[in-house]
């Protein structure tokens, strides 16, 4: 899987967790004992903003496992984490040789990471004793043999499932231009290639969630996610537009010209402050009754 820059990943998180359905996140645990220590298995975690959102909405003592392949984004969860413990009241502190701990008012975590190619080890990873599996923004970038794999996975073990902000194919930009329909055409062209995992999913991906795990007997709510993007946010317009722009000359190398002349246009947009970008995104919950 190709991996996201620090930076990226960065920008997104605000948007992120205001774009989140937080009861959409507690429905999985409805049936969670008061006083017990829920496990969490947090897949492709990044910098563990997942960990961030989640933590404090859950509460009460937790112990995560963070996975990733990517030793930079691994190797900047402490820094990244010892920050944000300063905003929400909370004390990160060393726990036995590479895991860490989160001592808040409100909720207690145990974070410890691993390194694993989710592409490769799917063997290796361990759902015993979990209560829930989580993910954001990375089933559209899976196959759908890789996402039933995960499913009949997580079905044996009666686990519970969170999959958030997961790409479904819109994409709106105001103002308007007559060049939006053929970019967003090929971005979502590209969004089915593979990414590592074989044919990816992409905006089908909440469709296949819904169909797999409903097919599993599970419980399974869907709500939007959608982001709202605004012309003050110009450094993830920026990149947003690159992304896409790159993505969809790799569809159709013989409109480059059309392509980047938009590019060009909304470049001069997002300076001027005049864009508004907006999003579709849904999270996905499913749960054992």
């Amino acid at each position: 899987m190709r991996g996201f820059s620090p930076k990226w990943l960065d920008l997104r998180e605000p948007i992120d967790a205001a774009s989140r359905s937080p009861h959409l996140a507690k429905l999985p645990l409805r049936r969670r004992a008061g006083s017990g220590v829920l496990r969490v298995l947090d897949l492709a975690c990044g910098t563990g903003a997942n960990l961030r959102y989640l933590a404090p909405l859950l509460g009460g003592a937790q112990e995560w496992t963070l996975i990733d392949n990517d030793p930079v984004l691994l190797g900047a969860l402490p820094g990244r984490l010892a920050a944000w413990a300063g905003t929400v009241n909370a004390r990160l502190s060393a726990d036995g040789g590479q895991a860490m701990r989160i001592r808040a008012p409100d909720f207690e975590c145990r974070v410890c990471s691993r390194r694993l190619d989710l592409v490769d080890d799917m063997d290796k990873l361990e759902t015993a004793g979990v209560q829930l599996v989580t993910a954001s923004a990375l089933l559209d970038l899976v196959s759908r043999q890789w996402l039933q794999a995960l499913a009949l996975s997580c079905r044996r073990q009666g686990v519970g499932v969170l999959f958030a902000l997961n790409y479904d194919g819109r994409i709106c930009i105001d103002p308007a231009d007559p060049m939006d329909k053929r970019l967003r055409e090929l971005v979502n062209r590209h969004q089915c290639t593979d990414k590592g995992f074989g044919p990816a999913l992409g905006p089908a991906s909440a469709q296949a969630v819904r169909q797999l795990f409903t097919g599993l007997d599970y419980q399974v709510q869907v709500q939007p996610s959608d982001w709202h993007i605004g012309a003050g946010q110009a450094s993830l317009q920026t990149l947003l537009a690159h992304g896409w722009l790159d993505a969809a000359v790799e569809m159709a190398p013989d409109e480059v010209r059309q392509l980047q002349a938009w590019s060009s246009r909304r470049g001069l947009q997002i300076e001027a402050s005049r864009l508004q970008i907006s999003v579709g995104h849904v999270d996905v919950a499913g749960w054992l009754p």
